[in-house]
């Protein structure tokens, strides 16, 4: 009986390291459920299970709440020149293509890194992403010829290439026109999201033309005459309005090996960034106070969102402060070493999405070029983050 005891007490005294090693290994997966969560893939992400309760407004969605997503913006939103051409070759214009399928915010193609397919990893019913490729779509100025949009890739992408905040009435009514093809269930009660990326085109334009349309007193003009209409026509939405980047800082890769063949693009695109010597500098230096004074213009927007609250309508300021310096080289299209490749498509597109549950002031810093970025998974109690601080 004594040799029994003994050798209970030895084993008891020994499974303490064991026990104790197992009790922190749970603790450990309970924190680790309960923490935040990156993936280097969508697909690795936990499903949410359906709420129990419905949301009672716009400030309280979750990520899975939304049914409908929606763009608006420039060739970056259009995905011009997202996968590139070899740029060897003599200028093609059938090459000249929008790949909307990789468009960061809004692009549906299988497989791709885009805000609209992590949204549907989590929401499969979601309807609105462009897919595929095809030649350019131009809204340049008084250049913005009817006809252009092709609904049945476009979807509910309705940047075009050029666009400028002046013009933006000829997107909103196409993103009208096909929104009201659905059903109105979808257009009146579903949850909606609109990413809006605007103002890089009036950047490069306003260096040598001060016009009064430039100015960042009518860009904001532009910018809440366009969301009040969103607001009395399309309820329930939250709009993701990103700020303007230093457009100007692409300069400074004209030297590389890679971007070799692509000036007469480029300059046409935005020939303030591209002008040699003293003057062009100067130019820089004024696209990079433009942007600064746009940003303002945009917070400024919001602000005034913020302060007229509703349940069925919101705006919030997403910081867009690139520093492009930071990119490799082939973070530019190789098409016309302007645009964003597919590479900073996905960066792009993963930086947005990891900070939709943030404060606004926790998602506008400086953003840097980062290789690896890992996914953010969204977790039952994360929402979509709808204040100002």
């Amino acid at each position: 009986m004594i040799n029994l005891i003994i050798i209970f007490v030895i084993l008891t005294v020994s499974l303490i390291p064991f026990s104790a090693s197992f009790n922190q290994q749970i603790t450990l997966n309970i924190n680790n459920f309960h923490n935040e969560i990156f993936v280097k893939n969508i697909s690795q992400c936990p499903k949410l299970t359906p709420r129990q309760t419905l949301p009672r407004s716009v400030h309280d969605l979750r990520i899975d709440d939304i049914k409908v997503i929606m763009a608006l913006g420039d060739s970056i939103t259009a995905g011009f020149g997202a996968k590139g051409h070899n740029v060897k070759a003599p200028i093609d214009i059938h090459k000249l293509h929008e790949n909307r399928g990789v468009s960061f915010s809004i692009g549906g193609d299988p497989g791709a890194v885009t805000i609209a397919n992590f949204i549907q990893h989590y929401s499969p019913e979601l309807i609105g992403p462009s897919t595929g490729d095809h030649l350019v779509e131009l809204c340049y100025g008084l250049i913005c010829p009817p006809y252009q949009y092709k609904p049945e890739k476009d979807r509910f992408n309705a940047a075009q290439s050029g666009m400028m905040a002046s013009n933006l009435t000829i997107e909103l009514n196409y993103l009208l026109e096909q929104l009201y093809k659905e059903p109105m269930e979808v257009v009146l009660k579903s949850y909606k999201l609109l990413n809006f990326f605007i103002g890089s085109n009036d950047i490069c334009f306003r260096c040598s033309n001060d016009l009064p349309w430039l100015t960042p007193e009518q860009f904001e003009n532009y910018l809440i005459s366009t969301l009040d209409v969103i607001r009395s026509e399309i309820p329930n939405t939250i709009v993701n309005l990103l700020g303007v980047f230093n457009v100007s800082q692409v300069y400074n890769f004209h030297g590389e090996d890679y971007c070799k063949g692509w000036g007469l693009v480029a300059n046409y695109e935005c020939s303030c960034a591209f002008v040699p010597g003293v003057v062009g500098a100067l130019n820089r230096k004024k696209m990079d106070e433009t942007a600064m004074e746009y940003n303002k213009a945009i917070r400024n927007v919001v602000d005034h969102y913020a302060s007229h609250r509703s349940n069925t309508f919101a705006v919030v300021y997403h910081g867009n402060n690139i520093d492009l310096l930071t990119f490799p080289v082939e973070g530019l299209s190789n098409i016309d070493c302007f645009h964003p490749s597919i590479i900073s498509h996905e960066f792009i597109a993963k930086t947005l999405w990891n900070n939709l549950v943030l404060p606004s002031n926790k998602r506008n810093g400086r953003i840097e070029w980062d290789d690896d970025v890992d996914i953010r998974c969204f977790g039952e109690n994360d929402r979509i983050n709808t204040n100002l601080t």
